[in-house]
């Protein structure tokens, strides 16, 4: 498995990796989903949100990698940030 989880919805074709989704990509969909969901976000902060966003998703994977499920660390976790 990579680092970032592998693919999120495998196709199954031959196809390149960067063609799909990645298992980060979709959490840090997911934290995008709930971090909005109430909140009004200025244009200003997306970036910001962004970011956010997909270091709540390394945290996710790291936990999956603790319950043997993934292959990423908390310290990998803490120097991609």
């Amino acid at each position: 498995m990579t680092r970032d989880g592998g693919p999120a919805f495998p196709s199954g074709r031959d196809c390149p990796p960067e063609d799909e989704a990645t298992l980060r990509d979709w959490f840090a969909g997911q934290a995008l989903a709930a971090r909005t969901r109430w909140d009004t976000v200025h244009p200003m902060e997306y970036a910001s949100i962004a970011c956010e966003c997909y270091a709540m998703a390394d945290a996710m994977i790291a936990g999956r990698a603790e319950d043997g499920a993934g292959e990423v660390s908390d310290e990998e976790v803490k120097d991609r940030g």
